[in-house]
């Protein structure tokens, strides 16, 4: 997605562990994109970035394999430009 090392080990250090808390075999994870995230939960910043990456992480334990499986999602590269703003989060 292009998010910076920096950030991605924020993020997988900080949810990595909340998933093996469950001890579960089988998760199921998502991202809601910048375009998700400005629809659902829209944010008003000034100044105004140039760049904006929001990345939400969506997971969820399951019990047995889900009878369709999912398609991988894809991402386009994010190029930064100027004053950059950069959101992670996630829900369990």
């Amino acid at each position: 997605m292009g998010s910076r090392e920096k950030k991605f080990t924020d993020m997988t250090s900080y949810w990595v562990p909340e998933m093996e808390e469950k001890m579960l075999p089988i998760i199921k994870l998502g991202f809601l994109k910048t375009n998700q995230m400005n629809e659902s939960v829209p944010m008003n910043v000034n100044p105004v970035p140039n760049s904006i990456l929001r990345v939400f992480l969506d997971f969820k334990t399951l019990n047995s394999k889900p009878s369709i499986i999912p398609k991988p999602q894809q991402f386009n590269k994010f190029i930064r430009h100027g004053f950059t703003l950069v959101e992670w989060g996630g829900l369990q």
